[in-house]
């Protein structure tokens, strides 16, 4: 007893505040009487000693879920108002069991990883146009002057051989000099198709509007009056963009050809 109070330095103080410090020391220890001692947690007093991993798990073991299902991802949505798809939500589970998360945690880090997936994909959108607009920078350096023309002609060469709108997407989405480069072989195509030519059933056919009835002249001159390059050309007289108008309309209101 006597090394007991000394340990403490109890032997220092006078009788009255050594009783007082005793007592204080009696109460601490009556909380943990009764405690089987596998029950007491007794941290060690270096922060980077080893033990102190032992101590995490266990005391991490008893407010996580036992199993996957347990954990619940409702509310956490991308910035767009989106719910997590369920193979997301399957593979937070089986993280966040795997390494034995708290619920709070793993709602944590799926919610991060939300933000972080909406931000990856905003980046990349940016990063397409961007390609896009250099392109287009870089295809205009290309034909100068020439630049409307052959934009035109690309384009009616590109619906000719059946190139679809994903097809062009994907196309303007290349380095500079290869998107410069397919659009000059579109460019070559056309004038290999005379512009007006397309292909069907594998023939050549010079006349696209051979074959029209009046609604489909109709919507095909809907469709080249939204065509801001067509639409210069025949404003400015050219003779392609004059003859296919008067083809189609002479198909609209049922004209003979000429």
């Amino acid at each position: 007893m006597q090394t007991h109070i000394t340990g403490r330095g109890w032997d220092k103080l006078d009788p009255a505040a050594a009783a007082v410090e005793a007592a204080k020391s009696h109460a601490a220890a009556q909380k943990l009487i009764g405690v089987p001692p596998e029950s007491v947690v007794k941290l060690p007093k270096d922060a980077t000693d080893p033990s102190y991993q032992g101590i995490l798990d266990r005391v991490l073991g008893m407010s996580t879920p036992k199993t996957p299902e347990e954990y619940t991802f409702d509310g956490i949505k991308f910035k767009d108002g989106r719910d997590l798809d369920e193979d997301n939500v399957k593979f937070m589970r089986e993280v966040a069991a795997k390494y034995k998360l708290p619920i709070s945690a793993a709602r944590g880090i799926a919610a991060d990883l939300a933000a972080k997936v909406e931000d990856t994909g905003q980046n990349d959108a940016a990063a397409i146009e961007t390609t896009k607009a250099a392109n287009q920078v870089a295809l205009r350096t290309a034909w100068g002057g020439t630049y409307d023309q052959n934009a035109f002609s690309a384009t009616r060469a590109a619906e000719g051989v059946g190139f679809t709108p994903e097809v062009l997407a994907a196309m303007a989405t290349l380095p500079a000099e290869k998107y410069v480069a397919n659009m000059n072989a579109l460019l070559k195509l056309s004038s290999q198709l005379n512009e007006a030519t397309i292909l069907r059933g594998g023939a050549p056919v010079r006349d696209p509007t051979a074959g029209f009835s009046a609604d489909q002249a109709r919507a095909r001159l809907d469709q080249l009056k939204e065509d801001r390059v067509w639409g210069q050309k025949f404003l400015a007289g050219d003779a392609d963009a004059t003859a296919e108008f008067q083809k189609l309309t002479r198909i609209m209101v049922g004209a003979p050809p000429v």
